[in-house]
């Protein structure tokens, strides 16, 4: 039995009948997996009730990204003085940490010490890596006791492309252990001038580190 409705002039209209209606497909999205250095999208094109496209899986950028973030989250926050220079040993980048030692409120007022950098990078060009201590000048003028490690930083080639460094303050550790080497000194001196005979023994190896000069006396030595 078939439907009957009215149009909007009053006329009687009849329903079409469902039999005589072509069923559509649904749209289907056809992803094709592509590399994405290489995979450029196009514009979708509908054919047949299907979408054609392409699909382009970023998981593995997301994760790159997102370990590149964290990198550079260990990079600013680290204690030590972290910096990267170019092939010509000129900082192109450094943290917070770098720039509270050396005094300079921004990398673009850091004045780089030429010659210094030069024996580190000769160091870094012969042999990959560099450690060592030197006498380091804050933009005041004043100078403190740097120790540095050094390494280079190669391209997807293998290629080095420049170095990055990690520098601590050492000064009060330097002046502490010449405090020491000043006290056994003066030790040595006190033990040396008593007439009692006196040797210093290493409880580790009993070895004798030390005889005074009435000990050498006494036993002939």
């Amino acid at each position: 039995m078939k439907k009957i409705m009215k149009d909007k002039a009053g006329k009687n209209t009849k329903l079409p009948d469902k039999r005589g209606i072509k069923k559509r497909k649904p749209a289907v999205l056809k992803k094709t997996r592509a590399d994405p250095r290489t995979a450029v999208p196009r514009p979708m094109e509908k054919e047949s009730g299907v979408i054609d496209g392409t699909a382009v899986d970023i998981t593995g950028l997301r994760s790159v990204g997102e370990e590149l973030k964290l990198k550079n989250k260990v990079f600013d926050a680290s204690i030590a003085a972290n910096s990267i220079t170019d092939l010509g040993g000129h900082i192109t980048q450094a943290n917070k940490a770098f720039l509270n030692l050396w005094g300079y409120p921004a990398l673009t007022d850091f004045i780089n010490n030429e010659n210094e950098a030069a024996v580190i990078v000769n160091a870094l060009n012969e042999s990959g890596e560099w450690e060592g201590d030197y006498t380091a000048k804050r933009k005041d003028g004043s100078t403190f006791i740097a120790h540095g490690l050094a390494t280079v930083v190669r391209g997807e080639g293998e290629e080095v492309v420049g170095y990055q460094s990690a520098v601590i303050d050492i000064t009060d550790r330097k002046q502490a252990e010449e405090n020491l080497r000043e006290s056994e000194k003066n030790l040595y001196a006190i033990l040396d001038a008593t007439p009692f005979p006196i040797a210093l023994v290493d409880t580790q190896d009993d070895n004798i580190e030390f005889w005074s000069r009435s000990a050498l006396d006494l036993f002939g030595h």
